[in-house]
């Protein structure tokens, strides 16, 4: 399971620290971190070569990363790619939970950082605390994620 660990620390000189593991899907086809999309200058991430997405992506200081929810890994017929849904939520374009299979979303910034999860029929928002928050397939700290 992919796992994503923030620390935000308001007024620090680092405010935010992020360190993320991509261990799911490993088969998968990518390209490493670029300016893959010509028609966003200033997007970097790692491409997906099978969805065109990507898992993480930066913009303008900003980042967003996706994560799978419990028993969604894959696509499936008549969903959209999960690798579209970082590139979308950097470009604050409002996202159809139904499109998608269950996903994680973490956007972060110098501001914060927040944890959104679609369930495929909605999406649900919350801003992450001060301090560390460990994300998986799971909600943030949740103990029942095995790591």
């Amino acid at each position: 399971m992919c796992t994503v660990v923030v620390l935000w620390r308001p007024g620090n000189a680092w405010p935010l620290l992020l360190a993320a593991n991509r261990d799911e899907r490993v088969d998968r086809a990518w390209d490493p971190p670029g300016a893959w999309w010509p028609e966003r200058p200033g997007l970097v991430g790692g491409l997906d070569r099978l969805g065109g997405g990507t898992w993480m992506a930066m913009e303008h200081g900003r980042l967003a990363c996706v994560l799978n929810r419990p028993g969604s890994l894959g696509p499936a017929l008549g969903k959209r790619s999960r690798g579209e849904l970082p590139m979308l939520a950097l470009a604050k374009v409002p996202i159809d939970a139904g499109a998608y299979r269950p996903f994680n979303l973490v956007l972060a910034g110098r501001d914060g950082a927040e944890f959104v999860r679609g369930d495929g029929v909605a999406l649900m928002r919350w801003a992450l605390p001060p301090g560390l928050s460990m994300i998986t397939a799971h909600d943030p700290d949740d103990p029942a994620s095995a790591r």
